[in-house]
């Protein structure tokens, strides 16, 4: 398991990958999960009406945030998505 100590993750971001810091109250970094976005983006943008799916998932999920600007961000994601921008 990895901790947060900067040189770590100075290290982590100079090999050019992406991790995402997986939280929790007792240890509050507790692992570094590697994620591979370019993977990611071609894997949403390559299916039938992915990249509208995705988005439809980013406004379902901000749209039930307990913040309000969650939810005004959904608001204005989907307006942009209704007016055919993605």
């Amino acid at each position: 398991m990895l901790n947060c100590e900067e040189s770590e993750d100075e290290e982590l971001m100079a090999t050019g990958k992406h991790f995402y810091k997986h939280l929790d109250k007792e240890q509050y970094c507790n692992v570094n999960i590697e994620l591979n976005m370019e993977q990611l983006a071609q894997m949403v943008c390559k299916t039938n009406y992915g990249l509208h799916r995705f988005i439809s998932e980013v406004i379902d999920i901000k749209r039930t945030s307990k913040w309000q600007e969650d939810k005004e961000f959904a608001d204005g994601l989907e307006s942009l998505l209704n007016k055919g921008y993605f």
